[in-house]
Order: C-alpha cells, then sequence, then structure tokens
C-alpha cells in the first residue's frame, strides 16, 4: 500500500526542523527578492529595511497591495517590475478575470510551477486523494484559487490530475 503521507522527511519533522528549515528557505528568497526585483528594492528601501529580515521578524516587511501590484505591471509589461527574474525564464502565466478592473499578472518560471505542484499535490494527499484517485475540476483557474495538479512533482510518487480542458495541467 502507498504511503499516505507525501513526503514523510518534511512532514514529519519536528517543529524546529520545520522552523530551521521555513528560515532558511526564508532567507534565500528575500535575498533573491532583494537583488532581483526593482519593484521589491525600492518597496524595502522606503520602508527603511536595509538588512535581511529574519524569519522571525516578517512582521517588519512592509505590505503590498494590488493597486502597486497593477502600477509595477504598468511600469515594466507585460510582467512588472516585481518579477525576479528574466522574461525568458517564465514559463506559465496566468491572469485573473479582471472583475475589479485590470486583471492581475502571475508570472511563474519552472521552479514556481514545481513548488505550485508539490503544494497542490501535498494538499490532495492531506485530504486522502492519491493515485488511484481521478479529480476534475471543472473550471479554468490558475493555482491560487483551484490548485494545482500534482503533475511531475518529485517526492517518492508522481500523481498526475487531468484538467476539464484534457490537456494534464
Amino acid at each position: 500500500m502507498a504511503d499516505a503521507i507525501w513526503d514523510r522527511e518534511v512532514e514529519t519533522a519536528t517543529p524546529e526542523a520545520t522552523l530551521a528549515r521555513a528560515g532558511a528557505a526564508w532567507e534565500g528568497q528575500f535575498r533573491h527578492l532583494s537583488e532581483h526585483s526593482p519593484f521589491y528594492a525600492r518597496k524595502l528601501r522606503e520602508a527603511g529595511v536595509r538588512s535581511p529580515v529574519r524569519f522571525a521578524d516578517l512582521s517588519r516587511l512592509p505590505f503590498t497591495t494590488k493597486e502597486e501590484l497593477k502600477a509595477a505591471l504598468d511600469d515594466e509589461p507585460p510582467f512588472g517590475s516585481n518579477a525576479c527574474v528574466p522574461a525568458d525564464r517564465i514559463k506559465r502565466v496566468y491572469q485573473t478575470s479582471g472583475t475589479s478592473g485590470v486583471p492581475s499578472v502571475i508570472a511563474l518560471t519552472a521552479a514556481d510551477v514545481e513548488t505550485w505542484t508539490a503544494i497542490g499535490a501535498r494538499t490532495y494527499y492531506a485530504t486522502g486523494i492519491h493515485e488511484q484517485h481521478s479529480v476534475v475540476t471543472s473550471f479554468g483557474a490558475g493555482p491560487l484559487n483551484a490548485g494545482f495538479g500534482a503533475e511531475g512533482t518529485r517526492p517518492p510518487r508522481t500523481m498526475k490530475m487531468q484538467g476539464a480542458s484534457g490537456t494534464g495541467h
């Protein structure tokens, strides 16, 4: 029988190990964000954030509003000045419907897609959905509101969720 836990090493780690892992991931993310996003570099500078912010001190960070993200998109179309990678590294793009005005753009690298896919797989596993199950998502939506299929993920097994479009994404 298949393991009911998606990634046993991560999901059964001690709280201390989980915080250490999250802290290390955050430090790398903060450094990348500060060095590669003109939008966030300016926002952090204007908020007086000059040194790396530790995971425990996330409350020091300024909030980002939807209006700011829309302005960032206008500053540097098509992905915005908040993007942290060059356009050629963006491999998947989602866009909101724009019901409240201008659509929001969510640009993902291959690594982002892999991360969202792992999050989707972990979510399905946590609710009891495993490889032998089928899932139908009957509406077109991105990873933020519909979850991701689990195609191509790494921990020991691979799930493939078939979208209603038949694309397997």
